[in-house]
C-alpha cells in the first residue's frame, strides 16, 4: 500500500485523512479533532500543529514527530517512549498529558508550558535544560533522571529526590523548593 502524503493541509471534523497509520504529514494543522485511541503508528509528522484535539491513548508506536506543536490538547496515557527517537522534537502548551511515559527519552530543551503532567514517568530521561513553566507535576516520577539546567521555578506539586537524580544547575524557586525535600518527610511551617 502506498504511503499517504499530505502537505499544508488543514484537518477538521469535516476533513479527515482516510487513515493515519504510516502516513506522512508535513506542515499540516489538526484542529478540534477527537482522535482518542486512533492508530498513528509509523506515521511521520513534520512541522505540524495539533490544536484543541483529544488524543487520549492514541497509538504512537514508531511514529515520528519533528517540530510538532501541541496546543490545548488532551493526551492522557501516551507512550512517548514508543515513538521514533531520531529527531523527536515537540512543544506542549496547555496540554493534559497525565499518565504518559517519557521513560529513557532524550528530551533536552523540551518545553511544557502550563501543562498537566500528573503521574507521568520520567525515569532515566535526559531533561537537560527542559522547562516546566506553570506545569503541574503531582505524582510525576523522576528517578535516574538527568535534570541539569532544568527550570522548575514555576512548576507545582513536584517531588524530586536529589539523591536519585542529576540536578546540577537546575532552577527552583523558594516557593517550590520543598519538593526537593519530600524524601526526608520534614514538616514546614
Amino acid at each position: 500500500m502506498e504511503e499517504a502524503y499530505y502537505h499544508q493541509t488543514k484537518f477538521q471534523l469535516n476533513h479527515l485523512p482516510d487513515h493515519f497509520r504510516g502516513g506522512r504529514f508535513e506542515d499540516c494543522r489538526f484542529e478540534g479533532l477527537d482522535l482518542s485511541g486512533v492508530d498513528l503508528g509509523q506515521a511521520k509528522f513534520v512541522d505540524c500543529v495539533f490544536e484543541g484535539c483529544s488524543l487520549h491513548n492514541a497509538q504512537v508506536v514508531q511514529t515520528s514527530f519533528r517540530d510538532v506543536q501541541f496546543i490545548d490538547c488532551m493526551m492522557m496515557g501516551w507512550r512517548f517512549d514508543y515513538v521514533r527517537p531520531a529527531l523527536f522534537s515537540a512543544s506542549f502548551t496547555r496540554c493534559k498529558l497525565d499518565y504518559s511515559s517519557f521513560v529513557d527519552m532524550s528530551l533536552k530543551g523540551f518545553e511544557w508550558i502550563d501543562c498537566s503532567l500528573q503521574q507521568v514517568l520520567f525515569q532515566g530521561a535526559d531533561l537537560t535544560n527542559a522547562t516546566f513553566r506553570g506545569t503541574h507535576l503531582l505524582g510525576a516520577v523522576f528517578e535516574g533522571t538527568t535534570l541539569h539546567g532544568a527550570d522548575f521555578r514555576t512548576a507545582i506539586q513536584f517531588s524530586i529526590d536529589p539523591t536519585a537524580n542529576k540536578l546540577a544547575g537546575a532552577r527552583f524557586s523558594s516557593a517550590n523548593v520543598a519538593g526537593l525535600l519530600d524524601r526526608w518527610k520534614l514538616n514546614w511551617d
